[in-house]
C-alpha cells in the first residue's frame, strides 16, 4: 500500500512535470508564429499602395462634367421665367451691379444662350422665343443670332416650336431673315424654303410661319427706296 502511494505520487509528479513542458513547448512555438503573422499584418500594411495619382485627362473630364451639370440645372432655373423678361430692364440692373466681380449684363446672357447646347433642347427655344421685351440693337442683333442659327439648323423644329406661340410669329420671323441676311442669298432662300415645306403635312399654323419666314426673306430683298 506504502508503495503504491509512492508510485502514484511519482506518477503525477511525472504528469505534472510532463504538463509543464508541453506548456513551454506550446508557448515557445506559438511566439514566433503569432510574432510572424504580426509581421506579416505590418509588411501588407506598409506595402499597401496608394490610390493611383489621377491623371489631369481624367480630372478635366470631371470638371467639366460637374460643371455641365451644374449649368443644366441653371439653364432650366433661368428658361422658367425667361419668357417674362424685359431686356431693357435687365440691363438697367447689370449696371446698378456693375462694380461686382463678376458683372453679367444682358449681352451675356444672350451669347449664353447663343452657344449653350441646352437652347436647342426640347421645347426650350419656344421660352426663347417668348423672351422679346425691350431689344434693341445689339440686344436685338444678338437675339437674331439665337433664331437665326436655329432655323437654319433644324428646320422643321423651327416650325413647329413658332407655330405654338399666340402673337410675334412676324416678329421673330423678321430676326430670322435678319441673321440669315449676313451669310445667305435671301431671295435664295425664299424659294428653298417654300420648296422644302411645299409637300410637308403642315397644320395652318405651321403653314402660317412659313409664309411669315418667306415673306421676311423676301422683304430683304427688295431694294430700299430712294
Amino acid at each position: 500500500m506504502k508503495k503504491a502511494i509512492e508510485l502514484l505520487i511519482i506518477c503525477t509528479a511525472l504528469t505534472v512535470g510532463l504538463a509543464g513542458c508541453m506548456a513551454d513547448t506550446s508557448l515557445e512555438d506559438a511566439a514566433p508564429a503569432e510574432n510572424a503573422q504580426l509581421d506579416e499584418t505590418l509588411a501588407n500594411t506598409v506595402n499597401v499602395s496608394p490610390p493611383a495619382t489621377v491623371s489631369v485627362e481624367e480630372e478635366a473630364y470631371r470638371l467639366l462634367k460637374s460643371l455641365r451639370t451644374e449649368e443644366r440645372k441653371y439653364m432650366d432655373e433661368i428658361l422658367e421665367f425667361l419668357p417674362d423678361i424685359n431686356w431693357s430692364a435687365y440691363s438697367k440692373h447689370s449696371k446698378e451691379h456693375s462694380n461686382d466681380e463678376y458683372a453679367l449684363e444682358a449681352m451675356d446672357l444672350l451669347r449664353w444662350l447663343t452657344y449653350n447646347p441646352g437652347s436647342w433642347q426640347g421645347d426650350n427655344m419656344l421660352k426663347i422665343f417668348q423672351a422679346r421685351n425691350g431689344l434693341d440693337g445689339a440686344l436685338a442683333e444678338q437675339y437674331s443670332v439665337i433664331v437665326g442659327s436655329f432655323f437654319t439648323r433644324d428646320k422643321d423644329k423651327f416650325v413647329e416650336l413658332l407655330s405654338q406661340l399666340d402673337d410675334g410669329i412676324e416678329s421673330i420671323c423678321g430676326h430670322v431673315a435678319y441673321h440669315c441676311d449676313y451669310y445667305m442669298d435671301l431671295e435664295r432662300l425664299a424659294e428653298t424654303t417654300a420648296a422644302y415645306f411645299a409637300d410637308k403635312q403642315l397644320s395652318d399654323s405651321e403653314r402660317f410661319v412659313v409664309n411669315s419666314l418667306i415673306e421676311a426673306f423676301e422683304a430683304y430683298c427688295i431694294p430700299n427706296s430712294p
